[in-house]
């Protein structure tokens, strides 16, 4: 998360490298209980570097808000990317295919039995058809960053938090009673993709 993250901003508004991101979600709360990330670090993130963002769980708008040179952020679960749980940063749509900067690329990732044909590798850009981003990469929401940069330029942001804000955790059990069954999804909302059932 913080990889992408950074790849984010320093596209759009100059260089801020991976750790000072991940620095910056430990200072202020976004670590996770898992050793991960929460997802509103995304929201964080774009409200400290003063970023346009928006989300949207539909790989429609995902691709229109591509071609309107947005930079997106999306978790993919098993599948093309990822047998486990990855971050990738998408930069683009041309139409066919979706422009993926991928932090864990490594040589022959896609020249697997299960994922070969369905990625093509150029340079450091993986392209995806969408069918096949679709079919494959077991998305869930897209983190949507308006890139509106015009030159380039170097980082000058001052990261200032005006407000703290702070969580408390606290254990408790719930009940729930699930006559047909009951959906883990991407979000906490029935319009977020469903990744398994019991």
């Amino acid at each position: 998360l913080s990889t992408c993250a950074a790849m984010v901003v320093t596209s759009i508004k100059g260089l801020y490298n991976p750790q000072q991101m991940a620095n910056l979600y430990m200072k202020y709360g976004y670590r996770s209980a898992n050793n991960g990330t929460y997802w509103s670090a995304f929201r964080f993130t774009a409200d400290v570097f003063d970023i346009d963002y928006t989300e949207t769980v539909y790989l429609d708008k995902a691709c229109e808000l591509l071609q309107k040179g947005y930079y997106l952020i999306t978790g993919c679960g098993n599948g093309l990317f990822t047998t486990g749980g990855h971050f990738i940063m998408l930069y683009g749509f041309d139409g066919t295919y979706i422009k993926v900067y991928d932090p864990y690329l490594y040589s022959g990732k896609f020249n697997t039995a299960s994922r070969r044909g369905k990625a093509i590798v150029d340079g450091n850009t993986v392209l995806v058809t969408k069918d096949n981003f679709r079919a494959y990469a077991n998305y869930g929401t897209f983190f949507c960053f308006k890139n509106d940069r015009t030159d380039v330029k170097e980082n000058t942001t001052d990261v200032v938090i005006t407000k703290e804000e702070t969580t408390e955790f606290t254990n408790y059990t719930a009940k729930v009673t699930a006559r047909s069954g009951l959906n883990a999804r991407s979000g906490a909302s029935t319009s977020y993709k469903r990744l398994s059932g019991y």
